[in-house]
């Protein structure tokens, strides 16, 4: 999975999409900074909306055109292509009631499919680029996807690398998580 932004406009029945940049949710970037505005909660569950990540990324696109944050789900896939939208970033920070530091923080990604096609053949990246350039969306079915960043001290990163990064859900987290699905 890779994170993009990208910009938008209406060009004829399409809209015109191009890739800005990769995006870095974890590490003191978009969720560390939100959790930072929203006052660092801790032991309790915050949100980050669509408007919230528009906010933090429209820097990098400048006013004249709309961002969006989508999800390649298989960057290196040859045989599909899927682009999910970030609709909400709902997470839940845990830390030490003593001193405040920061554990770990389990993700829950509201996600919706706007884009998906099987491909008859291997696509290179030009090709797959081409594809995605202009299209209308097609919003379809809502999924969700579990992740953690670790702690303070590991430095609000994604769970280890190469390894499975599945977030147990502990009874806090999880009567909050609830409440979205």
């Amino acid at each position: 999975m890779a994170f993009y932004l990208y910009k938008h406009e209406k060009v004829t029945e399409n809209i015109a999409f191009e890739i800005v940049d990769g995006v870095s949710l974890a590490g003191y970037n978009v969720i560390y900074n939100r959790w930072k505005i929203k006052g660092e909660p801790r032991n309790e569950g915050w949100q980050i909306d669509s408007d919230d990540l528009v906010n933090e990324l429209q820097p990098m696109v400048g006013d004249a055109y709309n961002p969006m944050v989508l999800i390649d789900y298989d960057p290196s896939g040859k045989g599909e292509v899927v682009l999910l939208q970030i609709k909400d970033i709902y997470a839940y920070t845990y830390a030490c009631k003593d001193t405040g530091e920061v554990w770990w923080t389990p993700i829950m990604l509201r996600l919706q499919k706007v884009f998906g096609r099987d491909l008859p053949s291997a696509l290179d990246e030009k090709h797959k680029r081409d594809l995605i350039s202009s299209f209308n969306p097609e919003y379809q079915e809502e999924v969700v996807e579990f992740l953690y960043m670790q702690g303070e001290k590991k430095g609000w990163i994604w769970g280890r690398v190469g390894m499975v990064n599945a977030a147990l859900i502990p009874p806090g987290a999880r009567e909050y998580f609830r409440q979205y699905f």
